[in-house]
């Protein structure tokens, strides 16, 4: 049994990766359908998403942020208000979420 967070999440993605491995032979899907392993750049904007919004919530968002060219934490410190309403993000408590942990970015690494 997995202990550590850590443990956990490489679980989850073995099992993802072979449940998708699966069915790439099965039903000849492309393989780039595999999910993204943890920790990977393709992965860190969902996983600060889940960070800010403390679950699930903010992931609706995640492809347009990836399409308009924040697909990396160092992209989206470059995300300015303006740019929500063209990335879909309308909910007042969303954009307040977002803008609050994209200012903890700057200052970090500032």
């Amino acid at each position: 049994m997995a202990g550590s967070q850590d443990e956990i999440t490489r679980v989850a993605y073995e099992a993802a990766k072979e449940v998708a491995e699966h069915k790439v032979v099965e039903h000849g899907l492309e393989p780039e359908s595999a999910p993204a392993a943890p920790g990977s750049s393709n992965d860190e904007l969902s996983e600060w998403l889940k960070k800010i919004g403390g679950g699930d919530e903010l992931l609706e968002y995640v492809e347009a942020l990836k399409k308009d060219g924040f697909g990396t934490l160092t992209a989206i410190k470059t995300l300015e208000e303006a740019d929500y309403d063209d990335l879909g993000i309308k909910k007042r408590g969303h954009r307040k979420l977002i803008s609050a942990a994209v200012a903890e970015l700057k200052a970090k690494s500032a």
